[in-house]
């Protein structure tokens, strides 16, 4: 359905909105969402038309038309995000905003999401209280149960992330991440130390990572309290541009770095990890222990101390507030590195996972020594 996918609000008409939902719109005005979704065009849309069926107003979401930021990013999120909502719609529709439209046009790099208006979202910052939290991980929860597969390899069925940056361009923002962090008023050092010690080993994590080792499920890539809303009982979670296959602890270990104050991470973890569990077992899934679920959300939070740690360089610090959240974040990370006493772990790695690539190599070797010895 190329012919649909809009590039630009001015493609808009009465006759797009009536075909989309297949009921006439007599007539409609547009507003543009500012402040919210950097690689993206958000608009609300008010509508009029006869039938009693018709919603007040929809949101539309389009490809940014940002050169500079169209520049540095691929449509592959958005891609993801569409197709996202198309895949997750059948199984858990109740926690998704209604989408009436959800399709790509690859050749023009554009995409074009109709959804449900959710209402006001107000900014918020990224912090929610433990009962807002629960109702959070026991959803996401239900996300995973839906998707869950017990082992084998993890295939990404949506589009796989090979837009991110390449090692190299890793290191380099790891190393201005420490260059930036040390002219703060308070330069987290542990962390400093903890993210030069993972610029040494991000070569041999590369190289014997089991990503590809379940269980996996489906998981929204970047759950914080900021890309979800609550309307009364209901919670609607949106922006799944990073939607992948992944390691089930992903999400709650971000939401922990992500959408729980440094102050409340003590008392709200151990909580949130058993609403977590807890749900998954109500769902069906028995092959999973509170065990194996602390054991990863460890492993993978380190990874995303890293993400974190690197975003302070490319996110937009032009605003007090912008400035206060990123010091913000950066302090979590920094708590949470010394709470896993992360340096030890770093340092164990940097003498294993060395020898871990090597053996991983050796049974191409020995196969061949045999293939030889038959010639």
């Amino acid at each position: 359905m190329k012919d649909i996918v809009l590039s630009s609000i001015e493609e808009l008409s009465t006759d797009w909105l009536s075909r989309v939902l297949m009921t006439e719109v007599v007539s409609f005005t547009h507003e543009k969402i500012v402040g919210e979704g950097y690689n993206s065009r958000l608009y609300r849309i008010n509508l009029e038309g006869l039938s009693s069926e018709l919603p007040a107003s929809l949101i539309l979401k389009l490809a940014s038309d940002n050169e500079a930021i169209n520049a540095l990013l691929t449509p592959t999120a958005l891609y993801r995000e569409v197709k996202s909502y198309s895949l997750l719609k059948d199984k858990i529709g109740e926690l998704l905003p209604g989408i009436y439209l959800a399709e790509i046009d690859k050749e023009k790099e554009q995409v074009t999401l109709l959804m449900e208006d959710l209402g006001e979202i107000p900014h918020k910052p990224f912090c929610e209280n433990l009962e807002n939290s629960i109702k959070a991980i026991r959803a996401i929860a239900e996300v995973h149960a839906a998707y869950w597969r017990p082992g084998n390899k993890i295939t990404d069925v949506l589009f796989p992330l090979v837009d991110s940056y390449p090692q190299e361009e890793i290191l380099k923002q790891l190393r201005a991440g420490i260059i930036k962090n040390r002219a703060r008023d308070q330069p987290h050092e542990y962390l400093n130390r903890c993210v030069e010690h993972m610029i040494k080993l991000l070569p041999y994590l590369v190289e014997t990572s089991d990503s590809d080792k379940g269980p996996g499920t489906i998981i929204h890539g970047d759950f914080h309290c900021r890309n979800l809303h609550f309307i009364g009982d209901r919670l609607a979670i949106f922006d799944w541009q990073q939607c992948q296959y992944a390691q089930p602890a992903t999400d709650l270990a971000y939401w922990l770095l992500m959408s729980v104050d440094v102050g409340n991470r003590d008392e709200f973890e151990p909580i949130l990890m058993d609403a977590y569990h807890d749900q998954l077992v109500r769902c069906g899934v028995t092959d999973y222990s509170r065990k194996q679920l602390t054991k990863e959300s460890k492993m993978v939070e380190v990874g995303l101390i890293g993400q974190i740690f690197v975003a302070q360089n490319v996110l937009e610090q032009t605003t007090p507030e912008q400035i206060s959240e990123i010091d913000d974040l950066v302090d979590r990370i920094s708590h949470a590195a010394i709470k896993q006493n992360l340096i030890w772990g770093l340092r164990l790695a940097r003498v294993i996972l060395p020898l871990v690539g090597l053996f991983k190599k050796e049974p191409d070797t020995v196969t061949t020594t045999n293939t030889d010895r038959q010639t």
